[in-house]
Formats: structure tokens, C-alpha cells, sequence
């Protein structure tokens, strides 16, 4: 049985905005529909896994969204392989292989991970003010 999308989820996964916030009560599918959004741009050739940022409060839900994508994209590539769609299923493939580097992950962490990664940027500037 597949899930059935209220309106204001279908607005969400169909908005063509690249940026989008979801906020939501706890429980009301949130993740849900921003896996759904994530895979359906994935599947229009509009979006790369690794070129999302998904930032949460707490390290469960950043877990529960990149298995859910992850999932999602499993799910998608077996449907590619039963439907014998080769270039749909290496896509998928990709994407699976891409995953490890998308931005998917709390506030802090993901701060530490732009220091980490470009604090070089900053530190070449630190007298410019």
C-alpha cells in the first residue's frame, strides 16, 4: 500500500523551490515527505544526493533521515531493475555511492564540518577587518 500525501505534504514534495524549511509537529511525516521530495527530484534529474544539505536538532533524526534516503534509493533501484530501466538503475547506483557525502546531519555537526572542510577560507582573512 502506498502512503497517501495530504495536500500540504504534496505542496512540499512538489515545490520547486531549491531551499526549503519544514517545520512540523513531531510525528506528522516530515521525514517522510522530505525523503519523498529528495528522491522525486533525484528521479526528474534535478538534484544530486551529494549536493543536498539536510540539517536536524538531534543525531537520531540526521540517522533516521540518511537511512530513510538510503532506503528510498534501494527501493528506487530495485524498482529500475524490475522494470529493466539500465540507466535509471546506474543512477540509482550512484546515487547509493554518492550518499556518504551528502550534508545530512544536526546544526553542530554540520558547522564543525564547514570549519573542518573551508576554515581556510576564513583563516586567510583573519586581518582584514
Amino acid at each position: 500500500m502506498a502512503f497517501e500525501f495530504s495536500e500540504a505534504q504534496k505542496k512540499v514534495i512538489d515545490n520547486p523551490t531549491d531551499n526549503i524549511l519544514v517545520s512540523a509537529a513531531a510525528g506528522s511525516g516530515k521525514t517522510t515527505v522530505l525523503v519523498e521530495r529528495i528522491i522525486d527530484r533525484i528521479r526528474k534529474d534535478l538534484l544530486s544526493v551529494d549536493r543536498i544539505l539536510v540539517v536536524t536538532f538531534t543525531n537520531d533524526a540526521a540517522v533516521n533521515m540518511l537511512d530513510k534516503i538510503e532506503e528510498a534509493l534501494k527501493k528506487e533501484r530495485g524498482v529500475c531493475a524490475n522494470g529493466g530501466d539500465k540507466a535509471r538503475y546506474k543512477k540509482m547506483c550512484d546515487q547509493l555511492e554518492l550518499l556518504p557525502n551528502a550534508y545530512i546531519q544536526t546544526f553542530d555537526s554540520f558547522c564543525a564540518r564547514v570549519i573542518k572542510e573551508k576554515g581556510y577560507v576564513v583563516a586567510g582573512h583573519e586581518n582584514t577587518c
